[in-house]
């Protein structure tokens, strides 16, 4: 799906409300999408990288089962392509996998924007399915199942019959589609489900119309016959009936495969390690030791960790990047853990509340049970959300209590304040800004304020920072990033006192861990593609010596003031892609290196992105400008669109 293709719908109601749809331009002047959307007036369409376009003709359905609607733009858009349809496959129990849907739901917002969520899950192949006439079954609507979208709130059940109200209107009528074919069209949300489930009108659908009716509608999207729609085979490896046992992965076979070998006095260890291979090793290993065995507690271990893997995947841990799993599980656990995959964390955090059981330094929760809702806070999903993590929990004799407990602790209340100071100046020009702009995003909220006009100098733009931060609402922690011209990078800005706290005014590094971005990267969309066209075969390993050779192969660069070279050395890095920069004005001290590579190297390597600018040494009066221009965003939070340039 092209995104050039989501169109977000204007219309007016029956009842006069302003409202907001999804569709999909699936041609040049025809946009796909929902039947009770079309039955508005007034429509509007709005594509990426078009203006808004009124619409001159509806082909509608009028039908309640077949919620599917046409509409004509007055002005077609060029070059744009007919897209292509399909059918899947409900002769058999089991599901469509890689399904994308994005609309406008209500909860994707910044500011008065709506912004587009993309939920991205798999039909299962026998929901919808109604008696016919002749006793038989047929096909109906379909289900689009959707893994967890970060940020999106679930939907109380006070809701269940206020449907307008809920986060997710405006996402009716985005058009499903797999492998580049659209497969139907978004029709409501599964309150029940907490929505995380959306109900789905298939094309196939249409055969209920009357045959002139059914005609126009193929003639209008170019579809043959519903016939001859190509058809979607399900894929029976995800078969609800033939889901695969849960395994443990090679890589913590390999970790553990000679330990166990040698304590049980056999090479001969099983290819697949599911829990009843490991049962069997573990029941094998107590009848041949007494007391506490080793090998017995790392088959403990090992079989915890299996029965919890489905769990894990369940919650959405496979969504995580390892590098924040390994920072989850420092928070959990205590310590840095030094393994690199999911299924190597788990086993490492069974054996961690293992020991803790020994030295009776458990709490109410054990060391498996905390990594896990850590990494479910991560993922926004409750013990109340998950029937398996509670389950699984008083399997392992956990209190739902201490786990929801747990579970508001791990949830990050923080809030990230985007401060811009504007682009690049002209030539010559002062590199201050006259007006300061900014965007405080929460977990439920994006709020822009309103811009702050400043003099053109520093202390115009102290007193700027400072009346900007007495309008942000309170977050604790808050956490900032300051877009900031080149010219300003050395001034030191995240070090001046703005924050006024009991009378007095401390710095923004004080408590807000702030980090530096290029302004520039964010008005022009080619310098942003450098800096993912790089992240793609960059590496955080090494020590930090390594960082000072301007190789491509290393994310992060560490640098200094050379006079001898007559060009902004730093803003050429920065021009070629360099996102992650740790910078002295004054020059690179000798000792930089060295005490940067002390303070990491505990870090493990997938970690770094994250935590590195906050494991930094203080350097002492040197402090180096710590450039973190990640085009993820920070954390959990996503980086707001790119802005238009100035004019000069």
């Amino acid at each position: 799906m092209e995104t050039s293709r989501i169109a977000l719908i204007k219309y007016i109601s029956p009842d006069g409300v302003n409202c907001i749809g999804s569709g999909l331009l699936v041609s040049a002047s025809q946009v796909l999408t929902a039947d009770h959307v079309a039955g508005g007036k007034a429509h509007r369409v709005t594509c990426a990288g078009s203006n808004e376009v009124f619409v001159s003709a509806v082909l509608r359905s009028n039908n309640p089962d077949v919620d599917l609607a046409v509409l004509t733009l007055g002005e077609p858009l060029g070059g744009v392509e007919s897209l292509s349809y399909a059918r899947i496959d409900r002769s058999s129990v089991s599901q469509v996998a890689g399904c994308v849907a994005v609309g406008f739901p209500r909860w994707k917002k910044l500011g008065e924007r709506r912004l587009t969520a993309q939920v991205n899950g798999r039909v299962p192949t026998g929901e919808g399915l109604e008696p016919a006439a002749d006793g038989g079954l047929r096909a109906g609507y379909l289900t689009l199942v959707g893994d967890r979208i970060p940020g999106a709130p679930p939907i109380p059940a006070r809701e269940l019959h206020e449907r307008s109200a809920s986060p997710w209107a405006g996402m009716s009528g985005a058009a499903v589609v797999v492998a580049g074919m659209v497969i139907g069209v978004v029709r409501s949300y599964n309150l029940a489900a907490g929505g995380q489930s959306l109900t789905v009108t298939p094309l196939t659908a249409l055969e209920r119309l009357p045959s002139e009716l059914r005609e126009r509608f193929l003639d209008a999207l170019g579809i043959p016959g519903l016939g001859r729609m190509p058809v979607l085979p399900a894929r029976a490896e995800g078969s609800w009936f033939n889901r695969p046992v849960p395994a443990l992965s090679a890589d913590v076979q390999e970790k553990y495969r000679r330990a166990i070998s040698a304590a049980l006095g056999s090479p001969d260890l099983p290819a697949v390690w599911t829990l009843d291979e490991l049962s069997e090793l573990r029941r094998k290993a107590e009848a041949n030791q007494t007391g506490i065995s080793e090998a017995s507690d790392t088959l403990a271990a090992l079989c915890q960790a299996v029965e919890a893997k489905p769990v894990f995947l369940a919650i959405g841990g496979n969504h995580l990047e390892l590098g924040r799993l390994q920072v989850i599980y420092r928070r959990e656990i205590g310590a840095w853990p030094t393994d690199a995959s999911a299924d190597a964390l788990l086993a490492a955090a069974a054996s961690a509340g293992i020991v803790e059981r020994r030295t009776l330094a458990v709490g109410p929760l054990g060391a498996l049970a905390r990594f896990m809702l850590g990494t479910a806070a991560a993922a926004g999903v409750s013990p109340d959300e998950s029937y398996l993590l509670t389950d699984w929990l008083a399997g392992m004799g956990h209190q739902l209590a201490d786990a929801r407990s747990h579970y508001h602790q791990c949830e990050d209340a923080s809030a990230w304040l985007f401060i811009d100071l504007g682009d690049e100046p002209r030539h010559g020009a002062s590199p201050w800004p006259t007006v300061v702009t900014w965007i405080l995003l929460t977990r439920d909220d994006a709020i822009a304020g309103d811009p702050v006009r400043c003099e053109p100098t520093a202390d115009g733009l102290r007193r700027a920072l400072t009346f900007l931060l007495r309008q942000v609402p309170p977050a604790r922690p808050l956490l900032v990033d300051l877009a900031v011209p080149r010219g300003l990078m050395d001034e030191g800005i995240e070090h001046w006192p703005v924050i006024e706290v009991d009378g007095s005014a401390e710095p923004l590094s004080a408590e807000c861990r702030p980090r530096l971005r290029w302004s520039r990267r964010r008005r022009d969309a080619r310098l942003h593609n450098r800096v993912l066209d790089r992240l793609e075969e960059a590496s955080w390993d090494g020590e930090a010596r390594y960082w000072t050779r301007k190789d491509p192969r290393y994310a992060c660069f560490l640098g200094g003031h050379d006079p001898l070279f007559h060009e902004d050395q730093l803003r050429l890095l920065l021009r070629e892609g360099c996102g992650f920069a740790i910078w002295f004005a004054s020059g690179l001290p000798s000792s930089a290196p060295a005490e940067i590579s002390k303070a990491v190297q505990a870090v493990p390597v997938p970690a770094r992105r994250d935590v590195l600018p906050d494991h930094l040494p203080g350097f002492g009066g040197n402090r180096p400008a710590v450039i973190w221009d990640d085009p993820r965003g920070r954390g959990r939070f996503q980086l707001p669109p790119l802005v238009t340039p100035e004019s000069p």
